[in-house]
């Protein structure tokens, strides 16, 4: 049984370590963990909490406008968050390391859900963190058109379109990412 549960696996980019997010997610339902869908084939558009904000009515707007193959399709969302943080306070600039987190909704609504949330990269701190970034905006692309996900709790494969509703980081990582200072562009 074991070896038909679905397992990411590891690969490299830019010297980091990352794992898929299908993978992770694939794993997170098979095992039978719940994602609080905003929309499924059976259910109308849940309107509570962030599923009703407009930033998530643009993503299912855009979502539902994307061809599935003429399956029904469940649909939920997710946020990134990134950092860099010290292993130790000695020789800090080499010492810190850059991790890449992705946090799915959980059903029972607890935002720190230790089930939910999954480092799917970590580098140096000192490396360029485009190439992830970058790599993961091409998977999420493809994961807003939808995929097949075996549900562990449905006990069937269900058809998930997936995408990200916020991108978290502090005020240097965002400055990073956006490719700007606190005083503008560079």
């Amino acid at each position: 049984i074991f070896n038909n549960i679905p397992c990411p696996t590891v690969h490299i980019v830019g010297d980091h370590a990352r794992m898929k997010i299908e993978d992770a997610v694939s794993q997170h339902l098979a095992q039978g963990r719940g994602i609080d869908f905003t929309k499924t084939p059976t259910t109308d558009r849940k309107e509570t909490g962030i599923h009703g904000c407009q930033a998530m009515s643009d993503l299912l707007k855009e979502m539902m406008g994307l061809d599935s193959g003429g399956m029904d399709s469940y649909y939920a969302w997710l946020t990134t968050w990134s950092d860099s943080f010290l292993r130790s306070y000695v020789k800090q600039k080499q010492n810190n390391v850059w991790m890449y987190t992705m946090t799915l909704p959980d059903p029972n609504g607890s935002a720190t859900s230790p089930y939910h949330t999954y480092c799917i990269a970590v580098g140096a701190g000192f490396l360029d963190h485009t190439p992830v970034i970058n790599w993961y905006a091409k998977e999420v692309e493809r994961l807003m058109h939808g995929k097949e996900y075996y549900c562990g709790i449905l006990h069937r494969f269900i058809h998930l379109k997936l995408g990200v509703l916020a991108i978290l980081a502090d005020r240097p990582e965002k400055c990073f990412m956006l490719k700007s200072s606190l005083l503008g562009t560079y």
